[in-house]
């Protein structure tokens, strides 16, 4: 379970299914990004479950990278759910005081992790996140997306969230406590 006495900033946890070697250069990316924003006191979760491993390098990968960098931990578990199994792990495995959520296709840039931890930095909120204008999904995904938004906002209709799916998100770590 998550550690109460927490000594770092910030876990971004980087959901990896599947990226294989683009992998490394998104968390390059990031790691640029938090160089910039002068954020030192951080670590990057990847979390890189698999179906068979046959099929997917990225496990192999991933561990190659936190071998060779200590700020980095490493989720690769056999599946047993989907995206959302995938994310509570994730966060389980996180000890930063505020947790930030992204995938690793590259679809949304990493700049906009540090924008918002300096928002939530503030103690004005305890959950953030970003939405996206563009998608570059195929045609299923977009439906998708499309009819889960819809469902979320009849479900909960003064909702301020445009595109509940999109990330990054960041939460305290308060806040994922009523979660978890």
């Amino acid at each position: 379970m998550i550690d109460q006495h927490s000594k770092l900033e910030l876990s971004i946890v980087i959901l990896c299914y599947k990226a294989e070697k683009s992998i490394i250069q998104f968390i390059e990316q990031i790691e640029m990004e938090l160089k910039i924003g002068d954020i030192n006191n951080y670590e990057l979760v990847l979390v890189a479950n698999y179906h068979d491993k046959r099929f997917d390098s990225t496990p192999e990968i991933v561990k190659g990278l936190a071998d060779t960098n200590p700020r980095i931990t490493v989720v690769t578990l056999e599946k047993k759910g989907m995206l959302g199994w995938d994310v509570r792990m994730g966060i389980i495995a996180a000890n930063g005081d505020s947790i930030a959520l992204i995938d690793g296709d590259g679809q949304m840039p990493p700049k906009d992790i540090i924008r918002l931890y300096n928002v939530i930095k503030s103690g004005e909120f305890d959950f953030i996140k970003t939405y996206r204008i563009m998608r570059y999904d195929g045609f299923y995904r977009k439906t998708s997306s499309i009819i889960f938004n819809l469902i979320f906002k009849i479900l909960f209709p003064g909702s301020p969230y445009r595109d509940i799916n999109s990330k990054p998100k960041l939460w305290t770590r308060e806040a994922i406590k009523k979660w978890i």
